[in-house]
């Protein structure tokens, strides 16, 4: 008996990219397997089946492994093609099978993203707990909640996290980075999601961009989104009592507002008021660098700090009421120097002659006795750290001064006395950040992480001024800057040697080891040993007379002059009067 010819192969259902543009769709042999049609093809984009109630189902893959699809890919580097389309792609199909699988109770829990381990997710989680909050007190986790739990509840958090607190090598961070960015931008802007866990993911990677190589500019972006996220999530408004409600009720009736924006602004929960005093601290330290005011409200601040550090919560502490307080008080100097358009040479100097810095640091000296004699022990140092930071900045005007002998302005007795008052609160920092771990400075967040570029800097002017009454000799015997700037660059060395074996361990727990290449890769702290190193020979150079008016030689690094600049023009750091104290140009940074 003749066999039976086998039937033709059944026609596949037009995909849904080509159902939407109304396309024809057509599946070549070969490609029919792997369903893909050669329109998706030609285009390089996913092809995916038409599924309905009607069609038979085929049997379902576990959802564990679509959700880290994408971090399985970042890890192994499968994605070569950084595209903004991929990336969008990946991360919204990423958020909803988030979604999915936090809807079912019963899921089994997935493996982490990124391609890391549970193990080293929880041991990433630890070292935020101990380490990074320490920094910045705004985003606790609770200590029972474990990695898997966090992934559950609070996914851009987590992602967050392992993000900044994961020791990995250059390029597999600037990868997660690239990932935990399209994740936030497809549910904050596409999704339009409104929830706390993205606000606090986002703080997180704001408050440590400089370890995930994040430049200032987004973190400028960054910052100023989660300040409109903020306002959208209602928590920047102060919550109002019942008659007080009642009253703006009826006054919004005539005044063409609609009934969604007239609602009822509820009380926020202390993660929320947390939440606001962290951004709050961000913006501050951003519009201070940007000589701009901080938008936020100083009043529902005052608020939000006295409810913190009045809650009965196990989880209370004083210390973000401090940290706030610190940052008002560098505000409140900011202020007094004057805006930098109407800001002159003597007007910050007016400020310390009015007797305006007494009281600033009758104040300062106040604030810094409460905040080591209430905060645990593990505060102590950073808040003293802050406290001569701000002293540093208190006496800069002084220093400019002095430094600027042609502008005709009076030295006065008072200068010599605010000249030697900036050396001893700068000695005093050195001191205090020479006696901290080198480890401590892997772990710095924004609100710090800047000050000791200011004061090496700021030292460097103090120590070269030739003023009538000071003696910059016997300055440079109570203060050797050389020694001083070689021994933080011995101190970054050490801690660059830290996150070394930090880095081989982390990857010892998922049983990988770390390539030449990702060994030789540059790192942040790199590159802070290397400013330091120019910063030395600058001031050197300095002491012996030559070349008066040029930098270092910067042949032999990749940290040369910038476009439309040459070596020759650029004069060493200004000051308050331009503002351009925070800008290094001169020692390539």
């Amino acid at each position: 008996m003749a066999e039976r010819s086998s039937s033709p192969p059944r026609r596949l259902r037009s995909c849904v990219p080509c159902v939407k543009a109304k396309a024809r769709c057509r599946f070549q042999q070969e490609n029919a397997a792997r369903h893909l049609c050669d329109r998706c093809l030609s285009m390089k984009i996913e092809c995916v089946p038409q599924t309905t109630r009607s069609l038979r189902k085929p049997r379902r893959v576990k959802m564990s492994n679509s959700l880290t699809t994408l971090e399985q890919n970042t890890a192994s580097g499968a994605h070569e093609n950084n595209g903004i389309g991929s990336h969008e792609r990946d991360a919204g199909s990423l958020a909803k099978n988030t979604k999915q699988v936090d809807s079912q109770p019963n899921a089994q829990t997935p493996q982490p993203p990124f391609g890391l381990s549970w193990s080293q997710a929880n041991l990433a989680l630890t070292a935020f707990r101990q380490n990074h909050t320490l920094h910045f007190p705004f985003l606790t986790v609770k200590e029972d909640v474990t990695a898997e739990d966090l992934y559950r509840e609070k996914p851009f958090l987590f992602r967050a996290i392992m993000l900044i607190a994961s020791p990995l090598p250059r390029s597999r961070v600037v990868k997660m980075k690239r990932n935990t960015l399209a994740y936030l931008g497809y549910r904050m802007l596409v999704e339009e999601e409104k929830t706390l866990d993205l606000l606090q993911g986002l703080l997180v990677v704001a408050a440590w961009a400089h370890t995930c190589y994040i430049d200032e500019g987004q973190v400028t972006n960054l910052t100023f989104l989660g300040l409109g996220y903020a306002h959208k999530l209602g928590i920047t408004q102060m919550p109002l009592s019942s008659p007080e409600q009642a009253g703006s009720a009826n006054q919004s009736g005539t005044s063409g507002l609609t009934e969604k924006m007239r609602q009822e602004v509820k009380p926020h929960s202390l993660d929320e008021q947390r939440c606001l005093l962290g951004l709050y601290c961000i913006l501050s330290i951003i519009s201070i660098k940007q000589s701009r005011s901080n938008p936020l409200d100083a009043a529902h601040i005052d608020i939000c700090c006295n409810n913190i550090s009045t809650s009965q919560s196990t989880e209370s502490s004083p210390a973000p009421e401090h940290f706030v307080r610190f940052i008002e008080m560098s505000e409140r100097l900011s202020e007094g120097f004057g805006e930098p358009h109407e800001r002159t040479l003597s007007r910050p100097y007016a400020f310390l002659l009015e007797g305006n810095g007494r009281r600033f640091r009758a104040d300062l000296e106040r604030l810094a006795e409460v905040a080591t004699r209430n905060d645990p022990a593990s505060h102590h140092q950073m808040f003293q750290l802050y406290h001569k930071y701000t002293l540093v900045r208190l006496y800069e005007p002084a220093v400019m001064v002095a430094d600027h002998p042609d502008e005709g302005v009076a030295p006065f007795v008072y200068l010599l006395i605010c000249l030697r008052n900036c050396l001893d609160a700068i000695r005093s920092f050195f001191d205090l950040l020479l006696s901290s771990p080198p480890e401590d400075i892997l772990n710095r967040s924004i609100t710090t992480t800047d000050q000791a570029a200011f004061v090496m800097v700021l030292a460097a002017r103090l120590l070269l001024i030739d003023a009538p009454g000071w003696e910059p000799e016997a300055a440079r015997r109570v203060l050797d800057l050389s020694v001083v700037l070689g021994k933080i660059q011995s101190h970054i060395e050490k801690a660059e040697a830290h996150h070394m074996k930090a880095m081989q361990e982390f990857a010892a727990l998922a049983g990988d080891t770390l390539s030449e290449e990702e060994m030789a890769e540059d790192s942040t702290l790199g590159e802070l040993a290397t400013k330091t190193r120019l910063l030395k020979e600058w001031f050197e150079t300095k002491l012996e007379g030559e070349h008066a008016d040029k930098m270092p030689s910067m042949k032999g690094n990749s940290m040369g002059t910038r476009d439309g600049e040459n070596e020759v023009g650029m004069t060493r750091l200004g000051g308050l009067l331009n503002d351009i104290a925070w800008n290094f140009r001169p020692f390539g940074w």
